[in-house]
C-alpha cells in the first residue's frame, strides 16, 4: 500500500534533435514540478537556424 504523497512518476521533458542527441532534459522533482512553456519554447528557439 502506498503512502500519501507518494509519486508513481515524476514529469520530464526531453529534446532531441534530428540526429538523436538529447540537446535539453528535465525530470520535475514531484507532479507539479515542470517546465513551463516560457521555458521550452526558449531551448527550442536555441536549436532553430538563424533567419
Amino acid at each position: 500500500m502506498r503512502e500519501l504523497g507518494e509519486e508513481d512518476s515524476l514529469p520530464a521533458v526531453f529534446i532531441i534533435d534530428r540526429a538523436g542527441v538529447v540537446r535539453f532534459a528535465r525530470v520535475g522533482n514531484n507532479i507539479v514540478d515542470r517546465v513551463s512553456v516560457r521555458e521550452l519554447l526558449s531551448e527550442l528557439a536555441k536549436l532553430s537556424p538563424a533567419p
